[in-house]
């Protein structure tokens, strides 16, 4: 019986991916991004996520986009437009299907408020465009 509970362990193992990790330098963009929009926002600071909070969130987003995604975001090779027009039409289609929740607002303000943002404020908005799909999928099981 021991050798059948051995080789289950090496199969959950094998089977098992290894958690997304994220670049460090992607974290501290998303970061300035996050911190960049709540201020243009004029999210007043007591109503501001403390600073785990803060964390936590910078940590969720860094692994929402693939790599390769965020490397194209960064580069410049995913304009602004781009990602804008996906948010715009991924909220289109979560407010159609969905129309009793509210989307994320942070998302809202950067796709109506779109001149002028950082490249940061562009990696945000596709994160959190990217949580939102997934999301979706997740709920649509």
């Amino acid at each position: 019986m021991r050798p059948l509970a051995v080789l289950f362990a090496i199969l959950l193992l094998v089977g098992c991916k290894p958690p997304p990790t994220s670049d460090d330098a992607v974290v501290a963009e998303l970061r300035a991004g996050v911190v960049a929009t709540l201020d243009a926002m004029q999210v007043p600071a007591d109503q501001r996520p403390s600073r785990r909070a803060l964390d936590d969130t910078v940590g969720l987003l860094a692994i929402q986009s693939p790599p390769e995604r965020q490397a194209l975001v960064r580069s410049g090779g995913l304009g602004p437009d781009a990602v804008v027009q996906a948010a715009r039409d991924k909220l289109f289609l979560f407010t159609r299907e969905r129309p009793s929740l509210k989307p994320p607002g942070m998302l809202v303000w950067l796709t109506t408020h779109p001149q002028g943002l950082t490249t940061a404020q562009v990696l945000v908005l596709d994160a959190l465009t990217s949580q939102l799909e997934r999301e979706a999928k997740l709920k649509g099981r």
